[in-house]
Protein backbone atom coordinates (compact mmCIF):
# COMPACT_ATOMS: atom_id res chain seq x y z
CA UNK A 1 0.00 0.00 0.00
CA UNK A 2 1.51 3.34 -1.01
CA UNK A 3 2.04 5.88 1.76
CA UNK A 4 0.04 8.56 -0.07
CA UNK A 5 -2.94 6.19 -0.20
CA UNK A 6 -2.69 5.77 3.59
CA UNK A 7 -2.50 9.53 4.12
CA UNK A 8 -5.63 10.04 2.04
CA UNK A 9 -7.56 7.16 3.61
CA UNK A 10 -6.89 8.44 7.14
CA UNK A 11 -7.39 12.16 6.40
CA UNK A 12 -3.87 13.16 7.36
CA UNK A 13 -3.41 16.93 7.42
CA UNK A 14 -1.12 18.01 4.52
CA UNK A 15 1.38 19.67 6.85
CA UNK A 16 1.47 16.55 9.03
CA UNK A 17 2.09 14.48 5.89
CA UNK A 18 4.98 16.79 5.06
CA UNK A 19 6.41 16.44 8.57
CA UNK A 20 6.47 12.64 8.29
CA UNK A 21 7.89 12.83 4.78
CA UNK A 22 10.66 15.08 6.13
CA UNK A 23 11.44 12.68 8.98
CA UNK A 24 11.59 9.73 6.58
CA UNK A 25 13.77 11.77 4.20
CA UNK A 26 16.26 12.66 6.94
CA UNK A 27 16.32 8.98 7.92
CA UNK A 28 16.87 7.91 4.29
CA UNK A 29 19.74 10.39 3.93
CA UNK A 30 21.39 8.94 7.04
CA UNK A 31 20.73 5.35 5.95
CA UNK A 32 22.53 6.01 2.67
CA UNK A 33 25.65 7.09 4.56
CA UNK A 34 25.76 4.67 7.48
CA UNK A 35 28.47 2.01 7.54
CA UNK A 36 26.76 -0.56 9.79
CA UNK A 37 23.89 -2.98 9.05
CA UNK A 38 20.43 -1.40 9.30
CA UNK A 39 17.02 -2.05 7.71
CA UNK A 40 16.38 1.02 5.58
CA UNK A 41 12.85 -0.02 4.57
CA UNK A 42 11.77 -0.46 8.19
CA UNK A 43 13.25 2.91 9.20
CA UNK A 44 11.71 4.82 6.28
CA UNK A 45 8.35 3.11 6.70
CA UNK A 46 8.32 3.99 10.40
CA UNK A 47 9.26 7.59 9.61
CA UNK A 48 6.40 7.90 7.14
CA UNK A 49 3.86 6.50 9.63
CA UNK A 50 5.00 7.56 13.10
CA UNK A 51 2.58 10.46 13.64
CA UNK A 52 -0.61 9.19 11.98
CA UNK A 53 -2.65 9.84 15.13
CA UNK A 54 -1.30 13.29 15.93
CA UNK A 55 -4.48 15.15 15.06
CA UNK A 56 -6.00 14.09 18.40
CA UNK A 57 -3.45 16.30 20.23
CA UNK A 58 -3.43 19.10 17.66
CA UNK A 59 -3.36 22.68 18.93
CA UNK A 60 -5.56 24.49 16.41
CA UNK A 61 -4.81 27.85 18.00
CA UNK A 62 -1.02 27.64 17.62
CA UNK A 63 -0.84 27.55 13.83
CA UNK A 64 -2.12 30.15 11.39
CA UNK A 65 -5.26 29.38 9.38
CA UNK A 66 -3.13 28.94 6.25
CA UNK A 67 -1.86 25.72 7.83
CA UNK A 68 -5.29 24.17 7.35
CA UNK A 69 -5.86 25.07 3.72
CA UNK A 70 -7.45 24.23 1.38
CA UNK A 71 -10.16 22.56 3.49
CA UNK A 72 -10.08 25.04 6.37
CA UNK A 73 -9.97 24.83 10.17
CA UNK A 74 -13.57 23.66 10.64
CA UNK A 75 -13.01 20.68 8.34
CA UNK A 76 -9.98 19.53 10.33
CA UNK A 77 -11.78 20.07 13.62
CA UNK A 78 -14.44 17.67 12.36
CA UNK A 79 -11.69 15.16 11.50
CA UNK A 80 -10.30 15.65 15.01
CA UNK A 81 -13.69 14.87 16.55
CA UNK A 82 -14.14 11.77 14.40
CA UNK A 83 -10.67 10.49 15.26
CA UNK A 84 -11.07 10.97 19.00
CA UNK A 85 -14.49 9.32 18.89
CA UNK A 86 -13.18 6.29 16.99
CA UNK A 87 -9.65 5.88 18.37
CA UNK A 88 -9.36 7.87 21.61
CA UNK A 89 -7.38 10.94 22.69
CA UNK A 90 -3.86 9.52 23.28
CA UNK A 91 -1.99 10.30 20.05
CA UNK A 92 0.56 7.51 20.46
CA UNK A 93 -2.10 4.88 21.15
CA UNK A 94 -4.15 6.20 18.24
CA UNK A 95 -1.17 5.81 15.92
CA UNK A 96 -0.57 2.23 17.04
CA UNK A 97 -4.28 1.37 16.60
CA UNK A 98 -4.24 2.72 13.04
CA UNK A 99 -1.02 0.87 12.20
CA UNK A 100 -2.56 -2.40 13.36
CA UNK A 101 -5.75 -1.61 11.44
CA UNK A 102 -3.69 -1.15 8.27
CA UNK A 103 -1.74 -4.33 8.93
CA UNK A 104 1.70 -2.71 9.04
CA UNK A 105 4.55 -5.14 9.75
CA UNK A 106 5.11 -5.68 13.46
CA UNK A 107 8.81 -4.77 13.15
CA UNK A 108 7.81 -1.30 11.92
CA UNK A 109 5.13 -0.92 14.63
CA UNK A 110 7.73 -1.87 17.25
CA UNK A 111 10.04 0.92 16.09
CA UNK A 112 7.27 3.51 16.23
CA UNK A 113 6.13 2.23 19.62
CA UNK A 114 9.58 2.89 21.10
CA UNK A 115 10.25 6.46 19.94
CA UNK A 116 9.34 9.69 21.68
CA UNK A 117 11.22 12.37 23.61
CA UNK A 118 10.40 10.66 26.91
CA UNK A 119 12.19 7.53 25.65
CA UNK A 120 15.45 9.37 24.89
CA UNK A 121 17.47 7.72 27.65
CA UNK A 122 16.47 4.21 26.55
CA UNK A 123 17.16 5.04 22.90
CA UNK A 124 20.59 6.46 23.66
CA UNK A 125 21.45 3.29 25.56
CA UNK A 126 20.07 0.96 22.90
CA UNK A 127 22.15 -0.98 20.39
CA UNK A 128 19.26 -0.91 17.87
CA UNK A 129 20.40 1.49 15.16
CA UNK A 130 17.09 1.24 13.30
CA UNK A 131 15.50 2.78 16.39
CA UNK A 132 18.31 5.27 16.96
CA UNK A 133 18.19 6.64 13.41
CA UNK A 134 14.39 6.88 13.39
CA UNK A 135 14.36 8.72 16.71
CA UNK A 136 17.13 11.08 15.66
CA UNK A 137 15.44 11.90 12.35
CA UNK A 138 12.32 12.91 14.27
CA UNK A 139 14.42 15.19 16.46
CA UNK A 140 15.70 17.02 13.38
CA UNK A 141 12.32 18.02 11.92
CA UNK A 142 10.11 20.81 13.23
CA UNK A 143 6.63 21.63 11.86
CA UNK A 144 8.46 23.94 9.45
CA UNK A 145 11.12 21.61 8.06
CA UNK A 146 14.62 20.35 8.81
CA UNK A 147 16.37 22.16 11.67
CA UNK A 148 19.16 21.56 14.17
CA UNK A 149 18.21 19.68 17.31
CA UNK A 150 18.68 22.83 19.38
CA UNK A 151 16.29 24.77 17.14
CA UNK A 152 13.83 21.88 17.37
CA UNK A 153 13.89 21.97 21.16
CA UNK A 154 13.42 25.74 21.27
CA UNK A 155 10.43 25.48 18.92
CA UNK A 156 8.92 22.62 20.91
CA UNK A 157 9.36 24.42 24.22
CA UNK A 158 7.64 27.50 22.82
CA UNK A 159 4.81 25.48 21.26
CA UNK A 160 4.16 23.48 24.41
CA UNK A 161 4.80 26.26 26.90
CA UNK A 162 2.75 25.51 30.00
CA UNK A 163 2.46 21.84 28.99
CA UNK A 164 6.02 20.53 28.93
CA UNK A 165 6.75 21.75 32.45
CA UNK A 166 3.78 19.71 33.70
CA UNK A 167 5.35 16.55 32.28
CA UNK A 168 9.03 17.40 32.73
CA UNK A 169 11.00 19.54 35.10
CA UNK A 170 13.54 21.76 33.37
CA UNK A 171 16.23 19.42 34.71
CA UNK A 172 14.52 16.38 33.21
CA UNK A 173 14.03 18.12 29.88
CA UNK A 174 17.73 19.05 29.75
CA UNK A 175 18.72 15.51 30.74
CA UNK A 176 16.69 14.02 27.87
CA UNK A 177 18.14 16.56 25.44
CA UNK A 178 21.62 15.47 26.51
CA UNK A 179 20.71 11.84 25.80
CA UNK A 180 19.61 12.79 22.29
CA UNK A 181 22.94 14.52 21.67
CA UNK A 182 24.65 11.32 22.81
CA UNK A 183 22.52 9.39 20.34
CA UNK A 184 23.56 11.83 17.61
CA UNK A 185 27.26 11.19 18.33
CA UNK A 186 26.71 7.44 18.30
CA UNK A 187 24.97 7.52 14.92
CA UNK A 188 27.48 9.77 13.17
CA UNK A 189 30.42 7.78 14.44
CA UNK A 190 29.20 5.21 11.89
CA UNK A 191 28.43 7.62 9.03
CA UNK A 192 30.36 9.15 6.16
CA UNK A 193 28.48 12.42 6.68
CA UNK A 194 28.29 14.82 9.63
CA UNK A 195 25.17 15.96 11.45
CA UNK A 196 25.50 19.45 9.97
CA UNK A 197 25.27 17.95 6.47
CA UNK A 198 21.59 17.28 7.08
CA UNK A 199 19.75 20.31 5.71
CA UNK A 200 16.40 21.04 4.10
CA UNK A 201 18.14 21.36 0.74
CA UNK A 202 19.89 17.99 1.05
CA UNK A 203 16.78 15.99 2.00
CA UNK A 204 14.35 17.73 -0.37
CA UNK A 205 15.02 15.31 -3.28
CA UNK A 206 13.83 12.40 -1.14
CA UNK A 207 10.41 13.87 -0.31
CA UNK A 208 8.51 13.47 -3.57
CA UNK A 209 10.04 10.03 -4.16
CA UNK A 210 8.81 8.86 -0.78
CA UNK A 211 5.19 9.82 -1.54
CA UNK A 212 5.06 6.61 -3.60
CA UNK A 213 6.89 4.51 -0.99
CA UNK A 214 5.25 1.10 -0.64
CA UNK A 215 4.31 0.23 2.94
CA UNK A 216 4.48 -3.53 3.38
CA UNK A 217 1.55 -5.09 5.22
CA UNK A 218 0.80 -8.51 6.65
Amino acid sequence: MKIQEIYEKYYILPNLQLHMLHVASVAAFICDSVKIPINKDFIIGAGLLHDLGNIVKFDFEHFSKTWFLPQGVDYWKDVYREFTKKYGSDDHKVTIKILKEIGVLQDVINLIDQIGFSESEKISGSSNYNLKILSYADQRVSPYGVVSMEARYKEAWKRYAGKIDKKYTIEKFEFLKKKNYENEKQIFSHCIIKSEDITEEKVKPFIEKLRSFEIKVD
